[in-house]
């Protein structure tokens, strides 16, 4: 659409102009409009982004009142206090010109609106009555037909010129008024199913279509390749997704993954997973053990034409030639990425990928399910003695249902599990809200928390699962992890994410480091919270280090 500049003509337009005043190239700049926004020059291009205040989701016994303020209390009936007055769930009010609040079950959610930089000074910006972005005004016309001076070059009065791909000035009167090109995904994320895409040589990103994603995390949950999202704490062996309806050979696969009630009575984890490929079996089990046709294998490593393995921060990533891509932290939290090219060829508790969610409770055999465990338990494998009884129990009367499901319940001792899982709403995920609801995840979290033992965190796997989610259609909320403590699939589990954590690091041959540690220099990582230590990929207690020596000097001496 442009002619682009070249030679020297580019070199000297290098850097861009805010507000009336030059900034260099890679030089990052405050507004003086608005001291939130931050300006960076890149490429010639201005980038800007508005710093928004986080909201606190800490738990009560944590929070430090100023001297004369008043304690907090949570309005009755769901209801949302604001301003002295009382509003019911989905009553918005607007404050002013630019921020409308909405009440939603005890929590106010704000937006705010983003007015857009002006390339004018500040003394040509003025703000309409009843709006709220200012905009830029004509100056007065001299008479005169004026050039115009710009980056050292002198432009005769009407000339045009292209300043990036984006934008191409004219001269008039000795003003330069640029027309930038309007994109429909610059500001906004890119809808459901599909990725964005950037491109150096282009002005505007673009929607493409992205590979379907299927999530397991927490105790466990499900959302399928097409969005749905389900609990199912069956502890059996499962087909996770596997391919079906006329598949190419050379594309099949099979995941299966084993959930044990480990680690409680009424809940299962994850515990490993199978993939078979043609003439390739992988298991992916515990702390990142990986075995390929029953040899152990550590990421990198590679067989060329079946398959590659990576670590991705402290997971592991393994990926087909034909597109399918496996992640699995080793704990609990998998994502099976399958191309577009597999639509409608897939089943499982996966779904059949077809872009419709209200047909993911199809049974191994056809037919549509009522409830989500009576789909599940259908795709059971392996041996009938392992499953039966859990099996059994989930496919118990309704009255035995309704007592399993009046367990599950939270107790009043775990109502603080609103203040992690409360962070869904805040500041940090709202950019993400109209695209990605947070309702189901935030009841997903809350569960996980009803039976959630202290230094465990429940919650994080929840919010990693959403942020992903975000981030999958181009929305970012890394502070996430500052706002939480979590550190998402760059931290051990159990561990804590700060910005200035310790130098020195308790382990378990290490549980008290240095005391002069903290004239160290602290630095962004991880780091294990008292009284845990970090013990092969994970924070545990350091009661439980002892425990793991006699264990392995009883070994020694059966051996």
């Amino acid at each position: 659409m442009f002619r682009p500049l070249g030679g020297d003509a580019e070199k000297c337009h290098r850097g861009c102009w805010l507000e009336g005043r030059r900034v260099q190239e890679g030089e990052t700049v405050a507004s003086r409009a608005d001291p939130c926004v931050s300006c960076t020059c890149s490429g010639g291009r201005l980038t800007c982004q508005k710093r928004a205040c986080p909201v606190l989701s800490c738990p009560p016994a944590r929070r430090v009142l100023s001297p004369g303020s008043r304690e907090l209390i949570t309005p009755p009936g769901e209801r949302c206090f604001l301003n002295g007055f009382l509003y019911t769930t989905g009553t918005q009010r607007t404050l002013d010109h630019c921020t409308t609040c909405t009440c939603h079950k005890s929590y106010i959610t704000c937006k705010r609106t983003t007015c857009p930089v002006l390339n004018c000074p500040l003394e040509d910006q003025v703000t309409p009555e009843n709006e709220c972005c200012p905009k830029c005004v004509k100056r007065p016309y001299s008479g005169k037909n004026e050039n115009c001076t710009i980056h050292g070059m002198t432009r005769r009065n009407g000339e045009q010129w292209q300043l990036d791909l984006c934008a191409i000035c004219t001269c008039a009167n000795g003003s330069v008024v640029c027309e930038f090109m309007e994109c429909p995904y610059m500001n906004k994320p890119c809808p459901l199913g599909y990725k964005r895409v950037e491109s150096e040589h282009e002005c505007c990103p673009r929607c493409e279509e992205a590979p379907g994603v299927c999530v397991v995390f927490g105790d466990p949950h499900y959302r399928t390749f097409d969005g749905m999202l389900f609990n199912f704490q069956g502890a059996c062996r499962y087909t996770l997704a596997e391919t079906c309806h006329g598949a190419g050979k050379a594309a099949r696969f099979s995941l299966k993954v084993n959930n044990d009630a480990r680690r409680s009575n009424n809940f299962s984890w994850t515990k490993s997973l199978t993939l078979r490929l043609p003439n390739t079996k992988v298991k992916l089990c515990q702390k990142l053990r990986v075995k390929v046709n029953g040899t152990v294998v550590k990421p990198p490593y590679e067989a060329p034409g079946v398959l590659s393995l990576t670590k991705e921060g402290r997971a592991v990533s393994l990926t087909t030639p034909e597109g399918v891509r496996v992640l699995w932290d080793g704990i609990s939290y998998v994502e099976l990425e399958v191309p577009r090219s597999l639509q409608r060829h897939t089943c499982g508790l996966c779904g059949n990928y077809n872009g419709n969610a209200t047909d993911d409770l199809a049974t191994k055999r056809g037919g549509m399910a009522k409830v989500a465990s009576q789909m599940a338990n259908s795709w059971a494998v392996g041996r009938a003695r392992r499953c039966s009884k859990r099996v059994n129990r989930h496919n118990a009367s309704n009255n035995e249902q309704r007592r399993r499901l009046q367990r599950l319940m939270c107790s009043e001792g775990h109502t603080p599990g609103m203040n992690e899982c409360g962070l869904l709403n805040g500041t940090v995920f709202q950019p993400c809200h109209s695209v990605v609801p947070f309702d189901k995840f935030y009841e997903s979290c809350m569960l996980d928390m009803c039976e959630c033992k202290p230094p465990r965190r429940c919650e994080c796997d929840t919010l990693q699962a959403y942020a992903r989610e975000c981030q999958r259609v181009g929305i970012s909320v890394e502070q996430w992890r500052t706002d939480s403590g979590c550190g998402g699939l760059q931290c051990p589990h159990g561990a804590k994410y700060m910005d200035c954590a310790p130098s020195c690091r308790a382990t378990c041959r290490n549980p008290t480091p240095n005391p002069k540690c903290h004239k160290k220099r602290c630095r962004p990582g991880c780091y294990c919270p008292r009284p845990t230590v970090l013990h092969r990929g994970a924070c545990i207690p350091a009661t439980e280090c002892r425990k793991g020596k006699r264990r392995r000097r009883n070994r020694r001496r059966n051996r």
